[in-house]
């Protein structure tokens, strides 16, 4: 049996098994005493969640979403041998490419011509 750890000396150790028993004994206890509190709530989760799964079972919406769910064909295999081992070999393959769209899609459209840019700036 580990003592409670305590920065002071513990000169009787009887008192200290005593403090450590309480201790054991309250921590015990406090169960007993939330489920004759708040028991009621776990009963009433669980008819919640019986009663969530009949409606889902029901719902056209649920299902649909179910049967057009698609499966990640991607396979991530071992990091590569890098200094970070994490960031950057994924960007090599074509499906794990973030700019699908190119490299930049945003065109500025140019400034009205009462901005007078200098050549270097246009």
């Amino acid at each position: 049996m580990a003592l409670p750890k305590t920065e002071k000396k513990i000169d009787d150790m009887n008192k200290a098994d005593e403090m450590w028993k309480c201790f054991i004994r309250a921590e015990d206890d406090s169960h007993i005493i939330w489920q004759s509190n708040w028991g009621w709530i776990m009963e009433q989760y669980r008819s919640l969640e019986s009663k969530l799964k009949e409606k889902s079972k029901q719902s056209k919406f649920l299902t649909q979403i179910l049967e057009d769910k698609k499966e990640d064909s991607r396979k991530v295999l071992k990091g590569a041998d890098t200094s970070n081992h994490v960031y950057g070999y994924l960007t090599n393959y074509e499906e794990f490419q973030l700019e699908i769209y190119g490299p930049d899609i945003f065109k500025p459209k140019p400034l009205p011509p009462i901005y007078h840019l200098p050549k270097q700036f246009e």
